[in-house]
Order: C-alpha cells, then sequence, then structure tokens
C-alpha cells in the first residue's frame, strides 16, 4: 500500500485501524471485543509504521536513515511509556479506549494537512511476493522482536506480586528506548552499522538473561533499561532493507 498508494494513504488506514480498534473496546460483547480490538491495532500498527518509518526514510535520505528513523521511533516509544502513566490518569479502561480514539482522529486530521506529492515506481518483470533481499534481514528483525511479548506481558505479570511494579518496568523499558533512539538515533548514519546491531544483540542478551532468573522489582526494572542499545537493532536492519549491499 505504501509503495503503490503512498506513505500518507498508508499512514491515514493505520490511524483509522487504530481509531476503530479503540472504539471496538467500548462493545459489550465480552472477551472477543479483546480479539477484535487488538486484530485492529495490529493491522493499524503495521500501516502506521511502514508508512512513516517509508516517508521519514524517503524525505530524509538514506544518508541519515537512522537519524530519521530514531525520531519515527521516538514518537511511538515516548507514546507507549506515557501509556501506563495515561492510563492510571483515566481511571478506567473505557476511558483509555475513548482517548486511544480522540488521539487516533486528531492525528488523522493533522496528516490531512500535510501534503504529499509521490509517484510509485514502476517495476519491470513479475512481482516478487518476497524477495530475496529481505528474508535475512526479515528473520533478524523478528527474532530481535522476541524479547517484546517477555517485557510487555510475562515481566508484568511476574512483578505483579511485587507491589505491581510490572507498569513502572515497562515505562523503564519504554523511556529508554525512547531517549536512546532520539540522542542515538544518528549513529549508525555515522559509524558502521554492525557496531550498533551486534551491540544491541549484546544487550539484549544480558538484559534477557539478567529477566531469566526472576528479579526483584528493583534489578527487573534495571534489566529492562540495559536493553536501550537493542533499539537501533531493527532500526538498521530497516535501512539493510533498503540498502542490502551495505
Amino acid at each position: 500500500m505504501a509503495d503503490r498508494r503512498g506513505r500518507k494513504v498508508a499512514l491515514f488506514t493505520g490511524l483509522m485501524s487504530c481509531a476503530v480498534s479503540g472504539a471496538a473496546y467500548l462493545l459489550p460483547l465480552g472477551l472477543a471485543v479483546a480479539y477484535l480490538g487488538r486484530i485492529l491495532q495490529g493491522f493499524g500498527e503495521a500501516c502506521l509504521y511502514t508508512g512513516a518509518a517509508a516517508w521519514a526514510v524517503e524525505i530524509a535520505g538514506i544518508n541519515r536513515s537512522g537519524e530519521a528513523l530514531g525520531y519515527v521511533s521516538s514518537g511511538i516509544w515516548g507514546g507507549i511509556s506515557l501509556g501506563p502513566v495515561v492510563r492510571s490518569w483515566l481511571g478506567s479502561f473505557d476511558r483509555a479506549a475513548l482517548s486511544q480514539v480522540v488521539a487516533a482522529v486528531a492525528a488523522a486530521t493533522l496528516l490531512l494537512r500535510i501534503p504529499e506529492h509521490y509517484l510509485p515506481t514502476v517495476h519491470k518483470g513479475p512481482r516478487q511476493w518476497i524477495p530475496s533481499s529481505l528474508i535475512s534481514p526479515g528473520i533478524a528483525v523478528g527474532l530481535v522482536n522476541v524479547h517484546y511479548p517477555v517485557v510487555t506481558g510475562f515481566l508484568i505479570l511476574h512483578l505483579a506480586r511485587f507491589g505491581n511494579s510490572g507498569p513502572t518496568a515497562f515505562s523503564a523499558y519504554a523511556l529508554l528506548i525512547l531517549l536512546s533512539r532520539f540522542f542515538l538515533g544518528g549513529l549508525p548514519d555515522r559509524m558502521h552499522p554492525a557496531f550498533t546491531y551486534y551491540g544491541g544483540l549484546v544487550a539484549m542478551a544480558l538484559g534477557l538473561s539478567t529477566l531469566a532468573v526472576g528479579p526483584r522489582p528493583g534489578l527487573a526494572i534495571g534489566a529492562s533499561g540495559v536493553r536501550l542499545l537493542v533499539s537501533m537493532v531493527r532500526r538498521r536492519h530497516n535501512g539493510f532493507a533498503k540498502n542490502p549491499q551495505q
């Protein structure tokens, strides 16, 4: 969609799907609502990130792709780090779901005021469903993202018995990703990307190894923060997907 119809269309589609997801959470359908909302949210996030990342790299240029993707991710993880705080302030799940609708509609309204002059590139020959150059980076990104449900799901459940400190650990995790991507996002543009890639893998391994022993809240929050360098792994692989020659 982003390549054929434009980055703005993909971004707008994602925002509308997230808005409908928030509205779906308000339906009185029991557990089915959770599944429906997450499906719509997942589709929306996929369109959102693809459209935003492609648009940012296109505007900034490949030489500043790491910095551009860092700013995009800063916005994403800035919102995620504030999520638990906003939810506590709103006081109920229904209000939190309604706030998602309002935020998505406000962002879509702002997006409509931004012009985009996009001309899709005509590709000659048969279309490849999965280009061979994307297989290796795609597998790497998938393996790196295994950590995400560990932190967002299992860690929070584990810390529920320790004063419900899971939201604090998750906020520390998201906040450090936000800071690292904002201030260190340009590192892959100024040095060989292998340094940030393997450095991120080491940081992720250390953080997950610490969490695997079932730590107390203080150590768990620190282990969540140790993983700040891994944020550059996924971003750099987005650059590899555009420049396999690197």
